[in-house]
């Protein structure tokens, strides 16, 4: 990861208008920003060891000063980049993750339509003689029948068409966690239907666990509540009955509360601890 401490590249300083400022976020440039006073600092520029500059303005968009700060150091336009597409199906990810997907769905002792379909997203995964090899040997084939499929050039299965070779169905799909086939009994619209109703019900549960949650806690804050209120009106019924008691003098009756002490005069008197 680089780090952007690095001294600013011999002129660029100069050509942005600015200054130099090192603080706790490093040693960056402080200059104008687009459309400011030449006194203005609010366009702050960092540079890693490689001179590749990262900027932020405190007064706007963060795409307006890099576009700015760009044409003044004399560099090309930035563009985001750009995310990896998806895998295609004629692309070996695709395919690997297809014949990985295929072998969780057959299983030993296979017809000869489905080895055949086997060995053909096998070489679209571009898997060697020796590989293809130890899969006849897996699923109980021959060399012979090996050398009969590979006359016939790989094609490319969509997911339907794969799924109706494999004679799949959308609970099977959905127990083996399958992606690039589809299933027999259920298009493509019906997928994503259906996953939206998986994501849709994950989402209630999640929201109905939350207000469960919250019922529980109400519940226990409201008992706890209720618990120091009765603690509250017992400590407050005990006071106001001591008091009454000691302002008639009288003796208490709660055990292990008064104590009887001689007095100077030989008379006993009432101490309330």
């Amino acid at each position: 990861m680089p780090t952007f401490n690095d001294a600013p590249p011999p002129g660029s300083v100069a050509a942005l208008g600015g200054s130099v400022r090192c603080d706790k976020t490093g040693r960056h440039v402080v200059a104008p920003g687009p459309g400011c006073k030449p006194s203005d600092r609010s366009l702050s520029v960092w540079f890693d060891a490689d001179g590749k500059p990262r900027v932020h303005w405190h007064r706007g968009d963060w795409r307006v000063a890099q576009a700015y700060m760009r044409e003044r150091l004399g560099l090309p336009k930035w563009s985001p980049r750009k995310k990896a597409p998806p895998a295609a199906k004629g692309d070996p990810a695709f395919a690997r993750l297809r014949l990985r997907e295929v072998l969780r769905v057959l299983d030993p002792g296979v017809s000869r339509e489905h080895f055949t379909f086997l060995i053909n997203e096998a070489r679209n995964a571009g898997l060697a003689p020796g590989q293809l090899a130890a899969l006849c040997r897996l699923y109980d084939f021959t060399a012979q029948d090996l050398k009969e499929i590979l006359i016939k050039p790989a094609r490319r299965y969509t997911a339907g068409a794969a799924a109706k070779v494999l004679g799949l169905t959308y609970a099977r799909r959905m127990k083996l966690k399958i992606r690039t086939i589809g299933a027999i009994d259920m298009d493509k619209a019906g997928c994503e239907r259906a996953r939206r109703d998986r994501w849709n019900a994950k989402r209630r549960a999640q929201r109905a666990a939350k207000r469960d949650d919250g019922v529980i806690n109400e519940i226990i804050l409201r008992a706890d509540a209720a618990r120091r209120a009765a603690t509250l009106r017992n400590r407050e019924l005990l006071s106001s009955r001591l008091c009454r008691l000691m302002a008639s003098g009288g003796p208490l009756d709660a055990p292990g509360v008064n104590r009887r002490f001689p007095s100077s005069e030989g008379r006993t008197k009432n101490y309330f601890f």
